[in-house]
């Protein structure tokens, strides 16, 4: 009783500290670009807290109001930008001679431990959506856990998936996980030890933790689909605290994305998309985990930092960490030689939880992200550029059955367009329909504005 006491009065208390740290800008909406303000945009995103090694003592109340009551509002010149932008990618460029080689890449958002998810609970999981990520020629997700097989299990804020766990997903056709995440030292250096080995025993490529420096700046994986090389790198803004020993710090990508008041040093990025370019990389993926949890538009300084990153070389920016979505972006970078292959950059802000530990329906609804790349001769020279992005969106289901669970990941326009006929899905109640509704309704006013 006492712990609820104190849940109710965290929850009172949350907007009165909200209010004390962030001051909702009442100037009129206007055209808006990132940068392009002097005061930048204010509003519920604001900045006002940042990573947890230099959280003001407040957070926490802040942390489980968003926890129960996801931020959907922003600035409206951040809603407006966004609202604003142009997804669609160009299928040729202009001088373009001969065939044309087409690679498709699916990527996921945060693939958390579920405890009870097992070989027995998850053996529909994929059914819904297995062509959209088993078909692709490589497949990503960011295994938020580590995976340590001498450990049981673990849950927050300690977590351990099991063997089990990241092989359903390996069957399900996932090729290369980014390790870099606040919980990557959940279960100290020696559990991101295990974990890398246990990746590289099922043949599984990982990016963002290393066992060494080499590993870390020469040895990051770059794959080959239809002769088009690609390069995954990955960074987390935190490790929750955890530090590592003394000479160890190569073992993490850590770059404090989320510090208040000044752009982080991304020297080590822009260090390893040279590395991956000189290795023969064509294209340059970078997953990064930032970003402020619970909130669905991210703060104009993660815009910014964004667009620095994509000036650096980065074709694709995958986001990660708030567990809800956020919206794309088609950026045009700028024109430089250490620039981005493609004329064209997709950052995706966040791409929530394929995998939840929550129940809130923002944090269950998510999107499969699918990226087209095309190479072909453009007046003589060869071109890269991504010619189609789309996504599927998804909802996680799950429901207790006579001595175990149901896990599914539910694609959602398929679902709905069966709707009518009960025999398509018969496991959704009218209350998962009007859930499925709820979710759709997510995306399209947030995630697909035209």
């Amino acid at each position: 009783m006492n712990k609820i006491c104190l849940a109710i009065i965290w929850i009172i208390l949350a907007p009165l500290c909200l209010a004390a740290v962030t001051h909702p800008d009442q100037t009129p909406c206007k055209s808006y670009g990132p940068g392009g303000d002097e005061h930048g945009p204010r509003g519920w995103h604001m900045d006002s807290v940042g990573d947890l090694e230099n959280d003001p003592p407040y957070y926490p109340i802040y942390w489980i109001y968003k926890w129960l009551f996801p931020i959907t509002d922003a600035d409206c010149r951040i809603k407006e930008f966004f609202k604003g932008q142009d997804l669609c990618f160009g299928q040729d460029l202009p001088g373009q001679q001969g065939p044309v080689t087409r690679v498709r890449l699916a990527a996921v958002g945060d693939m958390m431990v579920k405890k009870h998810l097992n070989p027995q609970t998850a053996r529909h999981l994929f059914d819904d959506v297995r062509d959209q990520l088993y078909l692709p020629d490589i497949s990503f997700g960011n295994l938020e856990s580590p995976v340590d097989p001498s450990r049981k299990i673990g849950s927050f804020p300690a977590y351990n998936a099991t063997p089990d766990q990241v092989r359903l997903y390996k069957d399900a056709g996932f090729d290369v996980f980014s390790t870099a995440n606040n919980h990557v030292l959940d279960q100290k250096e020696s559990g991101l030890i295990a974990t890398l080995e246990f990746l590289d025993q099922e043949k599984i490529s990982h990016v963002g933790s290393s066992r060494s420096i080499e590993e870390r700046d020469e040895k990051f994986p770059v794959l080959e689909a239809k002769g088009i090389r690609i390069a995954f790198l990955a960074y987390t803004f935190s490790t929750n605290g955890r530090k590592l020993s003394s000479g160890h710090e190569f073992m993490v990508n850590l770059i404090p994305f989320n510090i208040i008041g000044e752009q982080p040093d991304i020297s080590l990025i822009q260090k390893h998309i040279r590395t991956a370019r000189d290795r023969g990389a064509h294209l340059v993926i970078v997953s990064l985990h930032w970003n402020m949890e619970y909130e669905f538009f991210p703060p104009e300084r993660i815009i910014v930092l964004g667009h620095k990153i994509a000036d650096s070389g980065a074709d694709i920016i995958l986001g990660h960490h708030p567990h809800v979505l956020q919206p794309l972006e088609k950026y045009v970078p700028s024109r430089s030689e250490a620039g981005p292959a493609v004329p064209e950059v997709l950052i995706a802000y966040s791409l929530g939880n394929i995998i939840p530990d929550a129940y809130q329906l923002e944090c269950q609804t998510s999107i499969i992200l699918n990226v087209e790349f095309s190479r072909a001769l453009v007046h003589g020279c060869e071109k890269f550029w991504i010619s189609r992005v789309s996504w599927t969106p998804v909802w996680w289901y799950g429901r207790a059955i006579p001595g175990s669970r149901d896990y599914r990941i539910i694609n959602i326009e398929k679902a709905l367009s069966h709707e009518s006929d009960p025999s398509a899905y018969p496991f959704l109640k009218k209350r998962q329909l009007r859930k499925l509704h709820q979710a759709q309704n997510i995306l399209h006013d947030l995630f697909e504005p035209r």
